[in-house]
């Protein structure tokens, strides 16, 4: 039988010694903000202390700062950096490399970042692209609205409570990222969508006279430089994950741009209610069964 003394003594030990990573593991989460617009903000930092409010956009790309952040920081010019958006328009912008990006207790050490002014009067001071979860192990829980930093134990949990499906990355030089799931519609088919969160369900509209939408409608919209865009509207009967048992949306709202560079494109609403851990370095998502 152990003395009581030193049962005590070896407690009061291993506190001393887990007392730092039981703090870190109390600070693996972070809180997710929902607008009314559906956007989706999280709270983290630029270099070392600047504290900075990003939208979560994972079909952004890269990561983008405002100017009034980057006057703020010690950056290295990298020249100019081209991406397309999923509707094919082009976007051009300067590109830095800062210190440090973090959100909770994942830091990404000198990142690159493009810049853009749009940001300065938008009330946020960043965007953060799937670019943040290259490395590391990530929980969007649209539950509990927030994000959770995985280590090798939760992800074993995370593992026995969920399915796994694979998903796809397209890497642009170690800048940006962007994410694909395989979706199942109407008529057998099977397209190839980006995951963003920054934006709802669409299609490009070449799958209007594929798929059986029902009640199209046609709209115009006004474009970032203001032009007319002229793009439809619809839903379908269903449209799903196709490596996932019964993920998806029945009765589905979607739009139709022209001119898309992938076949569709899933917003975060797409998993409204569920728990989703990317492990992008191994190219998989364990959603959690319901």
């Amino acid at each position: 039988m152990i003395p009581k003394s030193i049962f005590q003594f070896s407690m009061a030990a291993l506190l001393l010694t887990c007392g730092p990573i039981l703090a870190q593991s109390l600070q693996r989460s972070v809180p997710l903000e929902f607008t009314s617009q559906g956007t989706i903000l999280v709270q983290g930092i630029l270099g070392d202390t600047l504290k900075a409010r990003f939208v979560l956009d994972t079909g952004a790309g890269c990561h983008v700062i405002s100017y009034r952040a980057l006057r703020k920081l010690q950056a290295s010019e990298l020249g100019r950096y081209v991406n397309f958006q999923a509707d094919g328009t082009r976007q051009d912008r300067p590109m830095y490399e800062i210190p440090a990006l973090g959100v909770g207790p994942a830091v990404q050490v000198a990142p690159a970042v493009a810049v853009w002014d749009m940001l300065d009067s938008s009330g946020v001071d960043g965007i953060l692209s799937a670019a943040f979860f290259r490395n590391r192990v990530v929980t969007l829980d649209f539950t509990a609205r927030e994000m959770v930093f995985e280590d090798s134990l939760s992800l074993l949990k995370r593992l026995e409570e969920g399915e796994i499906v694979p998903v796809k990355t397209q890497d642009d030089r170690g800048r940006g990222l962007l994410v694909f799931f395989d979706v199942s519609a109407p008529v057998d088919h099977i397209l190839e969508c980006l995951f963003d969160t920054g934006a709802g369900t669409t299609l490009d509209e070449r799958y209007l006279k594929l798929l059986k939408v029902i009640k199209p409608q046609q709209w115009v919209g006004i474009g970032e430089k203001g032009e007319r865009q002229f793009a439809w509207s619809g839903s379908l009967e269903y449209i799903a994950l196709t490596f996932a048992n019964g993920v998806g949306l029945d009765d589905a709202p979607v739009g139709f741009v022209p001119n898309m560079l992938y076949d569709g494109r899933i917003g975060w609403n797409f998993f409204t209610g569920r728990v989703l851990t990317f492990n992008l370095p191994e190219q998989y998502v364990i959603i959690k069964k319901q």
